[in-house]
């Protein structure tokens, strides 16, 4: 039934054909990718923690795809923020300014250095199954207030 977490025994995915199969010869694409989308949701329906840092079965499911990622010619894992999950500047803890720092709460930069810890050793996971990991983030945001801050960070004529 959908919103419901699954069943905790484990699927088997059939072992689909390697690109190199399908595609004889070079890789026409030398990137070759996956997503998954840090949210809520998705770790809520997965059971445990919503946080996709502090959910185990999420951390274990991204493990999975990363070792399966090579069988079917995928090279490049990213990991998509959404709001408060994810996104480049919930992991920001803006060392060095102190103003900005000062704006964040305590939760938010327990939630910063939080997320970055995890970070690293899945990024060494992906790695060790020779896949590039990322994380997609929008534009470039400026914390709000920035210019007030720190008004020599405006530039010029702004």
């Amino acid at each position: 039934m959908p919103g419901e977490p699954p069943n905790s025994t484990p699927v088997p995915i059939a072992r689909a054909p390697s690109l190199e199969e399908h595609v004889p010869g070079p890789a026409r694409f030398p990137v070759r990718g996956w997503e998954s989308q840090l949210e809520d949701f998705w770790c809520r329906w997965m059971g445990g923690s919503p946080d996709w840092f502090r959910n185990e079965r999420y951390l274990a499911y991204l493990g999975d795809t990363f070792a399966r990622a090579p069988g079917y010619g995928i090279n490049t894992f990213m990991l998509m923020g959404c709001g408060d999950q994810g996104e480049l500047h919930t992991f920001v803890t803006y060392a060095g300014w102190d103003r900005l720092q000062a704006r964040r709460s305590p939760e938010e930069r327990i939630r910063a250095a939080e997320q970055a810890t995890v970070l690293e050793p899945l990024s060494q996971e992906a790695r060790r199954h020779g896949v590039a990991l990322y994380l997609w983030d929008h534009e470039l945001q400026l914390p709000p207030g920035l210019g007030d801050l720190y008004p020599e960070a405006r530039g010029e004529g702004a």
